[in-house]
């Protein structure tokens, strides 16, 4: 199944929010960004019939999917 990953990369700079693995934005929380993933999430579902993968990734440990509502 194809889909699109959204991942928010925490560490002691702040927050990145990267789209299939291309940075989008920086936060220097974790907040922001993650309503930025959110509100792409529902605007891509709108758009294409592809689904959305929402994932946290705090520095040294590995990645955790988060709910998108």
């Amino acid at each position: 199944m194809d889909f699109r990953l959204l991942t928010l990369t925490k560490d002691h700079r702040g927050c990145t929010l990267r789209d299939d693995g291309r940075p989008l934005a920086w936060y220097p929380a974790v907040q922001p960004a993650l309503e930025l993933a959110r509100t792409l999430a529902a605007a891509s579902r709108l758009r294409e019939d592809r689904a959305v993968v929402l994932e946290l990734s705090a520095y040294g440990q590995p990645p955790r999917r988060l709910p998108l509502d």
